[in-house]
């Protein structure tokens, strides 16, 4: 549990950084590497154990008790009391691992549509990628070597160049593996 909340602090606070100081700045390479390197630092920064000694003076030398003149008397049996105690250690991991499934479960179900909609909507090559002509109306984006784009948009001539070009950058420089990362 609390390797748990450092690594969660440590993201936390990497990613305050980034989004106070680093998001609004062009440096799109250090930006990517940032992002990931932070995911990376969070994990493992928590497990990194600093180990410092300490020498101490040794103790003098304690004189044990006589006990050979006490008395022992036997004992009645102790009442004991059950109380019952919520587990917080439990709770919050029960909360922890509900979220993440829950997460994963959204993650899986958004790759699944996306992959869908690439068998099931016309495709058009565009030099190394794929176009994925879509009926919704959408903003275009990118997942693995297809850039989704509305199909009318399209076939009208409004979708500006320089907005595909756009998305075949992503495209060429993966982007959709850090997402998946």
């Amino acid at each position: 549990m609390l390797y748990i909340l450092k690594s969660i602090l440590c993201l936390g606070i990497l990613w305050t950084v980034y989004h106070f100081w680093l998001s609004k700045e062009q440096l799109f390479k250090f930006n990517r590497f940032y992002l990931l390197a932070s995911i990376v630092f969070s994990l493992v920064a928590p497990s990194i154990v600093f180990e410092t000694v300490t020498y101490v003076d040794p103790q003098p030398v304690v004189e044990i008790p006589d006990w050979s003149s006490v008395e022992i008397v036997e004992s009645i049996d102790p009442i004991i009391v059950k109380k019952e105690v919520f587990d917080w250690q439990l709770t919050l991991y029960s909360l922890y691992w509900t979220i993440a499934l829950i997460l994963a479960i959204r993650f899986c179900v958004g790759v699944i549509t996306l992959l869908h909609s690439t068998r099931k909507n016309p495709i058009k090559k565009w030099n190394n990628a794929s176009l994925i002509l879509l009926l919704k109306p959408l903003v275009p984006h990118t997942f693995l070597n297809y850039i989704f784009i509305n199909k009318a948009e399209y076939e009208q001539d409004k979708i500006n160049e320089e907005l595909l070009l756009h998305e075949y950058e992503h495209v060429k420089q993966k982007h959709s593996y850090d997402i998946l990362f």
